[in-house]
């Protein structure tokens, strides 16, 4: 239980629900995609976790490989946007991002939820 706390604040507090309320407001969208990267890698090892432990049915696993797989996504095309200077599209591609990464963040916290 007790591997799954630092991964689980991580993302709480990313995603900007942590305890204290107070979002991480990243300034540019280079900002926002390094929070959306790092809170990414942070819910791919609680996720991984949870299924090794047995916490999420197989359909649930399947649900969270699904919406892993599309914040993945959500990421490379921001990063390329990024990259080749299309600020306008990242930053709508990091909107949707943040919006997948949220949904995401309350599966989780549900089914913790649930295991208490």
């Amino acid at each position: 239980m007790r591997a799954l706390v630092t991964p689980i604040l991580l993302v709480l507090v990313l995603s900007g629900c942590a305890l204290f309320q107070k979002p991480i407001a990243p300034e540019t969208p280079k900002q926002s995609l390094a929070v959306a990267e790092i809170t990414y890698q942070g819910m791919l090892d609680v996720v991984n976790q949870m299924i090794d432990a047995g916490q999420v049915s197989p359909d649930q696993a399947t649900d969270f490989i699904v919406e892993l797989t599309r914040i993945k996504t959500s990421l490379d095309a921001a990063r390329l946007y990024l990259s080749s200077g299309a600020d306008t599209e990242a930053e709508r591609t990091l909107l949707v991002l943040n919006s997948l990464i949220a949904v995401l963040s309350e599966k989780i916290r549900e089914i913790q939820n649930e295991q208490q």
